[in-house]
C-alpha cells in the first residue's frame, strides 16, 4: 500500500482545504508519508502548529 492519503471518492481526487484540517490532523504520524493534493498552504501551517 502506498503511504499517500488521496481521497479519491470526493473528487478526482479531492483537493484539501482549511475545512479538512481536523481530518488531515488524524493522519498525522500515522501510516501515511503526506497528504496528496492540498492547494492552500495555510492547511499546512494549522496541521503542524505554525498558526
Amino acid at each position: 500500500m502506498a503511504a499517500r492519503y488521496i481521497d479519491w471518492n470526493r473528487g478526482g481526487p479531492y483537493v484539501f482545504g482549511i475545512e479538512d484540517v481536523k481530518e488531515l490532523k488524524e493522519h498525522v504520524n500515522s501510516n501515511y508519508a503526506f497528504a496528496r493534493k492540498i492547494k492552500n498552504p495555510e492547511v499546512v501551517k494549522c496541521l503542524f502548529g505554525k498558526k
